[in-house]
């Protein structure tokens, strides 16, 4: 039932490598949803180190970014497509770009 999820979270793992923190550009955030699955894709400059958050009640995933900032340019935010509902955006006070994926 929740094997959505757990390919979501995979997915996001595979665009954010751990590797020491440098000033990462995101140049895009794109979704894609078939009736089996949802892809989403981060389009970064470089790698980044990150941390990841699965959350409950309501549903939905939370990708911090160190050291990220988004491209001049590029389109904020995605509307949201299959199990993603809204994708929102945010530095948080420890300079992480924080992206959630409300599902």
């Amino acid at each position: 039932m929740r094997s959505w999820l757990s390919s979501l979270v995979a997915l996001l793992l595979a665009t954010a490598l751990v590797v020491p923190v440098h000033a990462v550009e995101i140049r895009a955030i794109r979704l894609w949803a078939s009736p089996e699955s949802t892809r989403v894709v981060l389009d970064l400059s470089g790698s980044a180190q990150h941390s990841l958050l699965v959350l409950k009640d309501p549903d939905r995933i939370v990708l911090d970014l160190a050291g990220a900032r988004l491209a001049s340019g590029s389109r904020a935010v995605p509307p949201g497509v299959g199990v993603v509902k809204q994708v929102r955006m945010a530095r948080r006070p420890t300079g992480e770009l924080r992206i959630v994926f409300d599902l």
